[in-house]
């Protein structure tokens, strides 16, 4: 996970030896170098301590990715409105069985039903397939904070 966004990350290794690092579009693939730095022509990632640095320099962007452990503490089931009165959003989670299922509702009327992916700890991801012009944004990932409130982002 992202630190300074909340935004979720993969880091995969795939069987050539490489890496697959998945952050906010297509996955970019990596090689490692002698000092155990993963890298391609525009992220690199640095192992530091518990965590990896990435560095876009195209971008102009330095963060900290954490790796996410363990089983959900809590569930998410229930409904959740947006603090801010102006957006009119909800996001409706339903448990369905082994799976937990969100969906959105908001000004331009409600979204499609998506089972949501557990990532780690009190993490998911929800896949955002809407497209008007371009691309997907990404997937949403919504975590819930120690004070029971859920933060959502995509």
């Amino acid at each position: 996970m992202e630190e300074e966004t909340g935004l979720s990350t993969s880091l995969v290794r795939r069987p050539t030896g490489r890496y697959a690092l998945r952050y906010l579009s297509a996955p970019e693939t990596l090689s490692i170098d002698a000092n155990g730095t993963a890298r391609s022509d525009t992220v690199c990632l640095e192992p530091q301590e518990n965590r990896l640095r990435m560095v876009r320099s195209m971008e102009n962007r330095a963060t900290t990715l954490r790796r996410l452990e363990g089983a959900a503490l809590r569930t998410l089931e229930g409904s959740y409105f947006c603090d801010a009165p102006s957006l009119d959003a909800r996001l409706k989670i339903v448990n369905a069985g082994d799976a937990l299922y969100g969906v959105f509702f908001g000004a331009f009327g409600s979204g499609r039903m998506e089972q949501m992916r557990h990532v780690g700890g009190d993490v998911w991801i929800l896949a955002c397939f809407r497209v008007l012009d371009v691309a997907p944004p990404g997937d949403w990932t919504i975590s819930m904070n120690p004070d029971g409130y859920l933060s959502v982002g995509c």
